[in-house]
């Protein structure tokens, strides 16, 4: 058969491969596929080393000459620190193997992960049109001449996924159920950093698997997201946001649903997720979206002090399941930034468009930052450096934006070049949309966007006293009198 099965690995890895083979002989027996392994210098006693000593900045370069030694046409291959957890379905090999043509590169045999994928006529395929991780280094099948070719660069696996994005080939992703079972939902396929993830201590357990746990050590650090929706009568998008953080590969979070006293079905649809990590919170008087918000903050402090704050608003939704995933993978590579720029494009008539991305050197800059950069949503920051929202306002997003900036260590601001977000542009009832709305409890006056202006004024002059450098203090004062103007018009708005 013209097709070899190549397990990326390395020296360090030797103590897992004992293991990885024993469960890729228990739930992959009759593998036709002659197995080869990555390494350095080491060699293998399960399979044949490929031998190539390139540090991983020059991964490409290892992997395309450990290819140059293979003579078929096709290589399926996998990473080593994935352990096959059920029976491979051969068939559904067999069945892309088939159906590679003169232009085919690449059969991704993980479930597609965004929304960039078009019926392509394929059983449990569909054609990759777009979108980050074209390329990817999950598990699939590749034409042997193609990859070496897309290896031309000399970069890391993460920095090659990323930088193959618009090549002419064809590239398909599995549409259907798992081929290959690796792990890949529980979200931290067993090795993090060179080190175990706690998820792995019950799957080895079951399957029987001693090892000393002590060599490697347990990752510890993965940072624990608290993400926060506050909710007010949107149950025509709410499971879509819940279900976007539901789906997510990445599985360390909670989520704090903040109801805000809906009068239509929004508390039951959420009422109905029966997941652990998931709480409701109904508020017993309004609270509005920062009174919200609030509550999510205060429990993820209780929680979470040492983990990381993101904001959904009830009716957008994150971009793709693999955003809270590649987002924990940027904290830790970037030495835990205090808060974290991020991404978003727009959802107009079911089509994603103008995506954004801020892009702040310096505190400063983003301190001063203007429009949507101030949405709350646009951010990830550390839930220890989170202020607290002004309540009984509609404008809320611009003050907690100042003092939450003013926070953060000057070194410790980063742009997360990704998007994150899908800012839904369809929901015609947004206080954004229709600033003429009212806001009203039997219990409470009622509230709307013109007598929150000077709440928002005031809110800039009590950010005054937390000032300390002259720069920003100038600036708010400018922002005030330009503030005042903008009232005396009629023109204003909190950005």
């Amino acid at each position: 058969m013209n097709v070899s099965l190549l397990i990326l690995s390395c020296d360090n890895y030797e103590d897992i491969w004992k293991p990885f083979f024993q469960l890729k002989d228990k739930y992959w027996k009759d593998c036709p596929y002659k197995t080869y392994i990555t390494t350095e210098t080491k060699d293998c006693k399960y399979a044949t080393a490929l031998k190539h000593n390139y540090p991983i900045e020059q991964w490409t370069t290892r992997l395309r000459k450990s290819l140059e030694e293979i003579d078929t046409e096709y290589v399926l291959m996998m990473d080593g620190d994935f352990f096959i957890r059920d029976y491979v379905d051969q068939a559904r090999i067999d069945y892309a193997l088939s159906h590679f043509n003169d232009n085919t590169a690449f059969f991704n045999f993980e479930q597609e992960y965004d929304n960039y994928n078009v019926e392509c006529g394929l059983t449990g395929f569909k054609k990759r049109e777009k979108g980050i991780c074209k390329i990817s280094c999950q598990a699939g099948i590749w034409n042997r001449e193609k990859l070496i070719k897309l290896l031309n660069i000399s970069c890391s696996p993460w920095e090659w996924e990323r930088l193959n994005i618009a090549r002419d080939y064809d590239y398909y992703i599995n549409s259907g159920d798992l081929i290959i079972n690796y792990g890949y939902k529980v979200g931290d396929f067993s090795i993090v950093h060179g080190k175990w993830s706690k998820e792995i201590l019950p799957f080895f357990e079951k399957e029987g698997i001693k090892i000393d746990y002590s060599k490697r050590g347990f990752f510890l650090d993965n940072k624990r997201f608290s993400i926060v929706i506050p909710n007010y009568n949107n149950d025509s998008w709410i499971s879509k946001s819940i279900n976007s953080v539901i789906n997510q590969t990445y599985k360390d979070w909670d989520l704090y649903i903040i109801d805000d006293k809906s009068t239509d079905n929004s508390v039951k649809i959420v009422k109905s997720y029966k997941n652990k990590s998931i709480t409701l919170f109904e508020n017993e008087i309004k609270l509005y979206n920062g009174g919200s918000r609030n509550v999510g903050i205060l429990q993820a402090k209780k929680t979470n002090i040492d983990g990381y704050l993101l904001f959904i608003d009830s009716d957008d939704w994150l971009a793709d399941n693999k955003v809270l995933e590649d987002l924990n993978n940027f904290i830790i590579e970037n030495k835990e930034p205090d808060v974290i720029t991020l991404g978003f494009q727009l959802s107009k008539d079911d089509k994603l468009c103008c995506p954004t991305f801020s892009r702040y050197t310096d505190k400063y800059n983003l301190f001063k930052a203007d429009t949507t950069c101030c949405a709350v949503w646009t951010k990830c920051f550390k839930v220890s450096k989170s202020p607290l929202f002004e309540y009984q306002t509609l404008m809320e997003d611009r003050n907690f934006h100042y003092r939450l900036i003013h926070r953060c260590d000057e070194d410790k601001i980063a742009n997360f070049d990704r998007i994150t977000h899908s800012w839904n542009k369809d929901n015609i009832r947004s206080v954004t949309r229709d600033k003429d709305q009212l806001y009203k409890d039997e219990l409470q006056t009622t509230i709307n966007w013109d007598n929150c202006v000077y709440r928002h004024v005031a809110g800039m002059l009590d950010i005054l006293n937390e000032l300390q450098d002259e720069k920003y203090i100038h600036f708010i004062k400018e922002k005030i009198e330009e503030c005042k103007r903008r009232i005396a018009r009629g023109i204003y708005q909190q950005y």
